[in-house]
């Protein structure tokens, strides 16, 4: 099963444009180091989404690590 968008092209609109919300969330939160991990987060992702080449995948996936890796975890 794929996306509609995938489907039309290979440029997803939707999920490119989209990913101003990780880069707004991240600005918003007021911590530096999580502002900074969701704004690679979103250039990542846009990049992804906009071309699938092996570069944009891993900016992505180290986007995706980044914002994991500073979120606060409760023990």
């Amino acid at each position: 099963m794929s996306w509609w968008e995938s489907e039309l092209s290979d440029f997803e609109w939707v999920n490119v444009f989209t990913n101003v919300a990780y880069a707004a969330f991240g600005i918003l939160s007021g911590d530096p180091l999580f502002g900074t991990a969701m704004c690679w987060l979103a250039i990542g992702s846009g990049l992804f989404h906009a071309k699938r080449t092996k570069v944009a995948t891993a900016i992505d996936h180290s986007g995706v690590y980044g914002a994991m890796g500073t979120l606060p975890v409760p023990y």
